[in-house]
């Protein structure tokens, strides 16, 4: 739901090849100009051992001894570390001493400004005159000082150029196809219900497979046995974070392997049909809102 009285605007996010997405960063800026396109920023934080070598510097410790102290940082808690064996005798000593008490400080402080991967400000008026805007180390690329919290806050839209390595796999094996054979294949005309891919898949021979490669997904994907490819959507919402909060992937399994099951409410049919009255899309909580709470 959208709300007015916020006015915050949605994240957009879409999908590329990895070698696609540079190009695109490149060509926004190059369309809309550097001051109405530019990378959202990101302010990595200080961690105990960043923290610990960074302040060694400044404060002109041993760089080998405060380098040894870093890598014993493995708690991350600062206090415990002028106990660690071998420095204790140190912790009183000026320099060391203000190693302990600035680094405690230092911890989880913004180091610098980075740049979002993939993360675009589009702006119809100058985004300079919205945010302030850096030339990026990159040549060609430029970034806002603000990052996503900042940027929802200001209600400037933010476009996530996202570079997703099975596409650059996929694309990279249309290629090889049309090298070897003479013609590119039509992902248009694939067949979604081929019986060879999905009994692999019933199979959980899914290792290198978007989606459906971690031990999780073949272990729910042995027990589904999906056969077309909303049965394989059914089946990669059911492992997301959330659908088992309530047992609600067993609940799916049961069901789907024919257990006796009804809807809570009569107007949840329209939304959960397909899914045997388990939610497991976010859109079905949209529709379900609309349907059983009256939100329109």
């Amino acid at each position: 739901f959208l709300s007015a009285e916020t006015a915050v605007l949605p994240d957009i996010d879409l999908d590329f090849p990895r070698d696609l997405r540079e190009r695109l960063i490149r060509r926004i800026i190059a369309e809309w100009g550097w001051d109405h396109a530019a990378l959202a920023g990101m302010f990595p934080t200080y961690r105990v051992r960043g923290a610990l070598r960074d302040l060694g510097k400044a404060l002109g410790l041993p760089v080998a001894e405060t380098a040894a102290l870093a890598r014993r940082a493995e708690s991350g808690r600062v206090a415990e570390l002028a106990a660690v064996p071998g420095f204790a005798d140190r912790s009183n000593r000026p320099g060391w001493r203000a190693l302990f008490a600035l680094a405690q400080q230092l911890e989880g402080f913004p180091k610098g400004l980075a740049q979002h991967p993939g993360g675009m400000l589009v702006s119809a008026v100058p985004l300079t005159d919205l945010a302030p805007v850096q030339p990026a180390a990159i040549d060609g690329r430029y970034i806002a000082q603000w990052d996503k919290d900042g940027v929802e806050d200001a209600g400037l839209l933010k476009i996530d150029l996202l570079a997703l390595g099975a596409l650059s796999q996929l694309q990279r094996a249309v290629q090889l196809v049309a090298s070897r054979t003479g013609r590119e294949p039509d992902l248009s005309r694939i067949d979604y219900r081929d019986p060879e891919v999905f009994d692999d898949l019933g199979r959980g021979d899914t290792v290198g497979v978007f989606q459906v490669e971690s031990a999780a997904q073949m272990q729910t994907i042995t027990r589904m046995q999906p056969r077309d490819i909303y049965d394989l959507a059914l089946e990669v919402a059911a492992v997301r974070p959330g659908v088992g909060a309530n047992d609600g992937v067993a609940e799916f399994l049961r069901r789907r392997g024919g257990a006796v099951w009804d809807y809570d409410h009569p107007l949840e049919q329209g939304a959960l049909e397909r899914s045997l009255g388990v939610i497991l899309f976010q859109d079905q909580v949209v529709q379900l809102g609309m349907e059983v709470g009256g939100f329109c």
